[in-house]
This record gives C-alpha cells, sequence and structure tokens, in this order.
C-alpha cells in the first residue's frame, strides 16, 4: 500500500488506512463505530488498533480486504484479514473473527472476562 492516507482517532486509538488515499468522514465514522461496538468488551486490553482496506477489484468483480491489527496490553497482538464485496462488509467478517481471537487469547492468559 504505498499510497495511503491514515487518519488516527483517539477514542480506541484508531488508525484507518485505504490504498486509494481517502477516508471520508461517514465511512471514518462507521469504522469507528463498528470497532467500539464489536470490541467494547475488550476496551482495556487494546493499546492501539490499526485498520487498512485494500481494493482487491480485478476483471471478475469488487472485493476489498481489511486488515485489522490490535496491539494488546501489557502485550501482544492480534492481526485478522477478511475479504468482503465491500469495505463495510469485509471490516464485519474482521471484527467477528478478531473477537473470537481476543476471547480465544485472553482464556489461554486465564483471563475470561476480557478484563
Amino acid at each position: 500500500m504505498a499510497d495511503t492516507n491514515v487518519e488516527s482517532t483517539h477514542a480506541m486509538n484508531i488508525e484507518i488506512a485505504t490504498s486509494n488515499g481517502r477516508v471520508n468522514e461517514d465511512f471514518r465514522q462507521y469504522v469507528e463505530q463498528r470497532l467500539h461496538n464489536g470490541l467494547l468488551r475488550f476496551e482495556n486490553r487494546i493499546v492501539r488498533t490499526t485498520v487498512s482496506f485494500l481494493d482487491l477489484s480485478g476483471p471478475y468483480g469488487a472485493e476489498q480486504q481489511c486488515r485489522l491489527a490490535l496491539s494488546l496490553a501489557p502485550s501482544g497482538e492480534v492481526c485478522v484479514e477478511r475479504r468482503g464485496a465491500s469495505g463495510r462488509l469485509a471490516l464485519g467478517r474482521a471484527v467477528e473473527t478478531t473477537c473470537r481471537e481476543l476471547r480465544r487469547l485472553l482464556e489461554a492468559r486465564g483471563n475470561r472476562n476480557g478484563a
């Protein structure tokens, strides 16, 4: 993603990057809300959230890839990539998978509440 636009928000320390260099306000707000709703339970463990969108469209149709990377406290990282027909669909899939991975990770650490 050589030509990317990165925007940072303070609520969950979210960075959003796109391959086309644009993040419009409506999409940025949607991403923030989706992440907040999906990851609220784990918010106290998340230090930084990076969301990257890559347009994979080709001659056979449109496809978007969402890469969701979380830096965790006190240590660790969860990184998930999912695809969909739109950025919103890819993000939804990435958030769902990330929640499952976070639950597994915290259970393995002996912390079932996410707290």
